[in-house]
Protein backbone atom coordinates (compact mmCIF):
# COMPACT_ATOMS: atom_id res chain seq x y z
CA UNK A 1 0.00 0.00 0.00
CA UNK A 2 1.04 3.58 -0.43
CA UNK A 3 0.22 6.90 1.19
CA UNK A 4 0.37 10.11 -0.86
CA UNK A 5 1.85 12.44 1.78
CA UNK A 6 3.56 12.05 5.14
CA UNK A 7 4.03 15.21 7.20
CA UNK A 8 7.11 15.26 9.41
CA UNK A 9 8.02 17.50 12.31
CA UNK A 10 11.69 17.09 13.05
CA UNK A 11 12.27 13.36 12.63
CA UNK A 12 8.74 12.16 13.46
CA UNK A 13 5.83 11.59 11.09
CA UNK A 14 2.88 13.54 12.49
CA UNK A 15 0.26 13.18 9.77
CA UNK A 16 -0.67 10.99 6.82
CA UNK A 17 -2.72 12.34 3.91
CA UNK A 18 -4.32 10.69 0.90
CA UNK A 19 -5.67 12.69 -2.04
CA UNK A 20 -8.35 11.44 -4.43
CA UNK A 21 -11.11 12.98 -6.49
CA UNK A 22 -13.81 10.84 -4.89
CA UNK A 23 -14.42 7.81 -2.69
CA UNK A 24 -17.65 6.85 -4.47
CA UNK A 25 -15.99 4.02 -6.40
CA UNK A 26 -15.57 1.13 -3.95
CA UNK A 27 -12.19 0.05 -5.36
CA UNK A 28 -10.85 3.58 -4.95
CA UNK A 29 -12.35 3.84 -1.46
CA UNK A 30 -10.74 0.58 -0.39
CA UNK A 31 -7.34 1.53 -1.88
CA UNK A 32 -7.26 4.99 -0.28
CA UNK A 33 -8.44 3.81 3.15
CA UNK A 34 -6.07 0.83 3.22
CA UNK A 35 -3.09 2.97 2.20
CA UNK A 36 -3.90 5.44 4.95
CA UNK A 37 -4.43 2.71 7.54
CA UNK A 38 -1.06 1.18 6.68
CA UNK A 39 0.68 4.53 7.12
CA UNK A 40 -1.08 5.42 10.38
CA UNK A 41 -0.29 2.03 11.86
CA UNK A 42 3.32 2.08 10.67
CA UNK A 43 3.97 5.51 12.20
CA UNK A 44 1.78 5.14 15.30
CA UNK A 45 -0.77 7.79 14.32
CA UNK A 46 -4.30 7.92 15.74
CA UNK A 47 -5.87 9.47 12.64
CA UNK A 48 -5.37 10.32 9.01
CA UNK A 49 -6.86 12.55 6.33
CA UNK A 50 -8.30 11.90 2.88
CA UNK A 51 -8.75 15.01 0.75
CA UNK A 52 -11.42 14.79 -1.95
CA UNK A 53 -13.14 17.05 -4.44
CA UNK A 54 -16.27 17.54 -2.34
CA UNK A 55 -16.88 14.74 0.18
CA UNK A 56 -17.11 15.08 3.96
CA UNK A 57 -17.11 12.09 6.31
CA UNK A 58 -15.51 10.59 9.40
CA UNK A 59 -14.61 6.91 9.22
CA UNK A 60 -13.41 4.82 12.15
CA UNK A 61 -11.66 1.62 11.18
CA UNK A 62 -9.19 -0.48 13.18
CA UNK A 63 -9.29 2.18 15.95
CA UNK A 64 -8.04 4.81 13.48
CA UNK A 65 -10.15 7.87 12.67
CA UNK A 66 -10.05 8.86 9.02
CA UNK A 67 -11.26 12.36 8.27
CA UNK A 68 -12.58 12.77 4.73
CA UNK A 69 -12.70 16.43 3.77
CA UNK A 70 -13.12 18.49 0.61
CA UNK A 71 -9.76 19.98 -0.31
CA UNK A 72 -11.21 23.51 -0.35
CA UNK A 73 -12.42 23.02 3.24
CA UNK A 74 -8.98 21.80 4.32
CA UNK A 75 -7.29 24.74 2.60
CA UNK A 76 -9.49 27.13 4.58
CA UNK A 77 -8.17 25.63 7.80
CA UNK A 78 -10.75 22.93 8.52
Amino acid sequence: MECDFLIKERMHVTNAIQVTESLVNQDTRKREINGLLDATQQYGLEDGLILTDNEYDDIVQDNITIYVRPIWFWMLGM
